[in-house]
């Protein structure tokens, strides 16, 4: 089976590699296609996130190595958008035209600070102690809420690792992933998504970052995409030529596992 990626960073944002090294760790990997998705630029500081003066030549060097690598790979020109309530709508990124959208949400609104769900465990555990009275279930709902107001308002074509605020949740650490408190609002996500026809993303990232050995999203939320007909990537959020294809056959066993194996979308 040949594997794709439509998720994927470099040296532009907070990967560790360049275009070229990911293309060519691609190539070798026998790769169909791969979509960079570096994270755009945005509106609140934060390291991670390309600065807006170097988009245009982010766009130039994935254009010029699509013609280069063409008799070998598909190489397609992304953005990863970040969804800030209130402040940056996806619109936001008109201005930085390119092939496809996945929108993503990183960051919870807290008091007048926006603060990033997933930075490490401890952080998590401190915005839950310091703005949600220790609740880490009332935490993780507005995390859910904020991803549901960007697929309600749509502009994106990817819905980005839905459970992201489950990164350090290994073995339910911090909370239950299943709980029945989460699955209304996973539900309007779904709906919203299957309404705005944005699809969804199994996301590898965690497993090639060492946190999970399950990818995103969990078991419950697979089989809701499954009952939407929802269309779904594959893609490993890759911040390094190592993790290109991270988990990615136990992901195909995964998707199989919940009946979402006919829902997988093959690129060529």
């Amino acid at each position: 089976m040949r594997f794709s990626t439509l998720h994927c960073h470099t040296v532009y944002s907070d990967g560790k590699n360049t275009i070229d090294e990911m293309i060519r760790a691609a190539v070798e990997k026998n790769f169909r296609t791969i979509g960079f998705s570096d994270h755009g630029p945005i509106t609140i500081p934060c390291s991670c996130n390309m600065k807006s003066e170097d988009f245009p030549a982010y766009r130039d060097e994935i254009r010029t190595a699509a013609e280069r690598y063409r008799s070998l790979i598909d190489v397609r020109f992304g953005l990863e958008c970040d969804w800030l309530k209130e402040c940056q709508p996806i619109e936001y990124y008109d201005a930085y035209p390119t092939d496809y959208r996945i929108g993503s949400v990183h960051f919870v609104k807290c008091g007048e600070e926006w603060l990033p769900i997933d930075k490490s465990a401890e952080l998590q555990i401190e915005i839950a102690e310091r703005y949600y009275n220790g609740d880490r279930y009332a935490m993780v709902l507005d995390y859910y809420s904020h991803v549901g107001e960007m697929t309600a308002a749509g502009g994106f074509d990817i819905l980005g690792h839905i459970d992201l605020v489950c990164k350090f949740n290994e073995n339910n650490a911090l909370f239950d992933e299943e709980s029945d408190l989460f699955e209304k609002p996973v539900s309007r996500i779904l709906e919203a998504a299957a309404d705005n026809r944005i699809a969804v993303e199994i996301n590898t990232g965690a497993i090639g970052r060492g946190y999970r050995t399950r990818p995103y999203p969990s078991p419950r939320i697979l089989r809701l995409c499954a009952a939407h007909r929802l269309p779904i990537y594959l893609n490993s959020d890759a911040h390094t030529t190592a993790a290109l294809d991270a988990g990615y056959l136990d992901a195909v066993r995964y998707l199989r596992e919940n009946g979402c194996e006919k829902n997988l979308i093959t690129l060529c």
